[in-house]
């Protein structure tokens, strides 16, 4: 195999060489992930002047978070905090004249509603009153009408209808509930009847006109975006986005549908896959949306198109490179349109003419997201972080190209923590393609290395997902490093970001060529990492890499120390059985059970029980419908009567991911217990 250990960017080694002297750095801790301050929702005020945005800031004694509202001028500066009521507030949006912000608010016990604050002085008032509570908005360009996403029914037209559904539940003695189709749950919650509709407000009047009536969700429950519904320049007509396939828990089809608000409605978006995102053009003559055209592939590359509202056929703006757009916004004016997407473990941000051409990056990651463009064209602000850098405001000059960062909300108290020092290493694995992955070295390590440190390898979800250069939020690698450990994270086959080829090969071969990647990275891990002791490793994963940490057990021996399974798939056929989004595992497998039982059995870890021999860390949650709480248990149950060691972490009150600081204290102690266990001392 060969290798190259390469150094990570410039800027990237420059953040982390900042930090207080020695005597007071200190490794990185759980808490200091819920000390991050994560600002988001990005807005920028009509006359260019202050960008809004909200964070939310944790008590951990209390266990709750707070989200108010800041904004920060567009030079630079302190921020001003702008709410302080207990609870979320979010989502800003500026009224066309600056003198409002607009956002979501749950106040006096009542559900969430949208509100505006006057920024002259004066407290936030009340704009809608949704009996089921608001849960995204948008302003029309005049300001005189909102774009609601509230709660409904299936059955329901009208608000009169969802007062009656919820006088009846609020009234209801028996706890059980009669199902008539899938997708009765999803993610962590229950649904049933329940469906978000979108409803046209006009300000002022409180009257609610229900744009989505009857069994449908908009936006869609699944694979929508940010924005699936915009106004039109003129305010007269509305984008949307809805799936009304008959079986949605089996379909990507998300569509646009454009709805004059005088009453004719039509479906823009051809074809079966998944279409969503819609931005009218300036002039309001073309719309703009991301488009992935293969139905039932969630992961299918998303493309940026656009086409006539009157309807035509879409244009793809641009076929190379080969990046998958994750999100988009047009430059005032119409000539460009800026959009974010993964490129080799990294998100950058990038420019497209509006009519199509050559794409241009404007600023590689980190990681950016939460981009916002000023209504004068001039800038546009976004967030970034990397390994080695929390997340901060920047602003990049459109005309320039220069940026800055605009506010140190993490910075100070980030720069006295002792980090990982992040490298990358490439190397060939299956298929003869080279494979990428992130190596932290443990804090504080000399170079040369003076010894050896156990080493964790990390195995991300999705499958078709990847390792990034950020601060995750729950499997943070610095956190992995921080007791003294090297930390090896492979982007193997599926992953996002390498082409689209790269993401599709993973398709029924979950358990053969991202596992023999894994490997062919040990291998190489072993040739460049002279301070790494590749034979005290232990890997863990979740979701996808909890699946994949089911498989080594059953394909290493005892190759690996130890394992942590956390939300892990065990049995394909029970899995399916009883997880909500049915379009993946019947793309990524081939069919359903009955249709493709050669796949299920064989990509099934629980088919290779028999072989299970290393220590595992088992993590689950009760509420995890994704991946179904059964299958950990089914994975502790035949590791306890293989007499292998073992131990259940088991969460009540969590889903697919562990959310509350108490319960994340209580998961990384496990997890760094387990590691230490059984790896010794870094």
């Amino acid at each position: 195999m060969r290798t190259l250990l390469a150094v990570c960017l410039a800027a990237v080694a420059a953040a982390g060489s900042t930090g207080s002297p020695a005597g007071e750095a200190r490794t990185m801790t759980p808490d200091d992930l819920w000390r991050l301050v994560r600002p988001s929702h990005l807005a920028v005020s009509p006359d260019g002047s202050r960008i809004a945005y909200d964070a939310t800031t944790w008590d951990l004694e209390t266990g709750k978070g707070n989200t108010d509202l800041f904004w920060v001028p567009a030079g630079g500066g302190d921020p001003v905090r702008l709410t302080r009521q207990p609870g979320r507030d979010a989502l800003p949006r500026w009224s066309p004249d600056g003198r409002f912000l607009y956002f979501v608010s749950a106040r006096d016990g009542d559900p969430p509603q949208v509100y505006r604050l006057p920024l002259a002085g004066g407290e936030a008032e009340k704009v809608t009153d949704l009996p089921g509570g608001v849960t995204s908005f948008a302003l029309s360009p005049d300001g005189t009408q909102l774009l609601v996403a509230a709660a409904s029914y299936k059955d329901c037209a009208d608000l009169e209808c969802v007062r009656r559904h919820l006088k009846a539940e609020k009234e209801r003695a028996a706890g059980g509930r009669v199902f008539e189709e899938l997708l009765y749950r999803h993610w962590n919650e229950w649904r049933g009847d329940e469906r978000s509709h979108l409803y046209l407000v006009r300000t002022g009047e409180g009257e609610a006109k229900d744009l989505t009536p009857g069994n449908v969700d908009c936006p869609p429950v699944a694979l929508g975006s940010s924005h699936d519904f915009a106004f039109s320049p003129d305010g007269g007509s509305v984008a949307l986005v809805v799936n009304r396939s008959p079986l949605v828990a089996a379909s990507t089809d998300n569509d646009i549908e454009i709805v004059e608000l005088e009453g004719a409605r039509r479906t823009l978006s051809p074809g079966d896959g998944n279409d969503a995102a819609p931005r009218f053009g300036p002039d309001g003559r073309r719309i703009f949306w991301r488009s992935q055209p293969r139905p039932g592939y969630e992961s299918d590359r998303a493309y940026l198109v656009a086409a006539p509202v009157g309807g035509g056929t879409p244009e793809r703006l641009f076929e190379t490179p080969d990046l998958s757009v994750a999100d988009f916004w047009l430059v005032p004016g119409g000539s460009e349109v800026l959009f974010t997407a993964q490129s080799r473990g990294r998100v950058n941000l990038y420019a497209v003419p509006a009519r199509g051409g050559n794409v241009r990056e404007l600023v590689r990651g980190g990681r950016i997201g939460s981009v916002a463009v000023a209504p004068t064209g001039a800038f546009a602000v976004f967030v970034r972080e990397s390994l080695t850098e929390p997340p901060e405001i920047f602003r990049l000059d459109l005309g320039s190209g220069a940026t800055r960062r605009l506010t140190s909300l993490n910075t100070g108290w980030f720069g006295s923590l002792r980090l990982g020092r992040p490298d990358e290493l490439w190397f060939e694995g299956a298929h003869q393609d080279r494979v990428h992955a992130w190596v932290l070295h443990p804090p504080g390590e000399p170079d040369p290395p003076s010894g050896k440190t156990p080493v964790i390898w990390l195995v991300h979800g999705g499958p078709q997902g990847a390792w990034l250069d950020g601060q995750h939020p729950r499997w943070n690698m610095q956190l992995f490093a921080a007791p003294g450990y090297h930390v090896v994270a492979v982007n193997f086959h599926g992953s996002t970001g390498y082409g689209q080829a790269f993401t599709d090969a993973i398709r029924r071969d979950w358990g053969g060529a991202p596992f023999e990647d894994l490997m062919a990275g040990l291998e190489a891990a072993r040739r460049a990492l002279p301070g790494a002791d590749l034979d005290r490793v232990c890997a863990a994963g979740g979701s996808y890499g909890g699946y994949m940490v089911d498989w080594m057990l059953g394909h290493t021996g005892r190759r690996f120390r130890c394992f942590v399974s956390h939300a892990g798939v065990y049995d394909l056929v029970s899995m399916y059985g009883a997880t909500e989004e049915l379009w993946f595992p019947e793309w990524d497998l081939g069919g359903t059970p009955w249709e493709a039982p050669g796949d299920y059995l064989r990509w099934s870890p629980s088919s290779y029980a028999d072989l299970f021999e290393s220590p595992t860390l088992v993590i689950h949650g009760q509420l995890d419908f994704r991946v179904p709480v059964t299958q950990g248990m089914q994975l502790f149950t035949a590791l306890q009567r293989r007499g292998v060691p073992s131990r259940f972490l088991y969460f009540p009150d969590e889903g697919h991911w562990v959310t509350h600081p108490a319960n994340a204290r209580l998961w990384w102690r496990e997890v760094h217990d387990w590691l230490a266990r059984w790896l010794g001392e870094p």
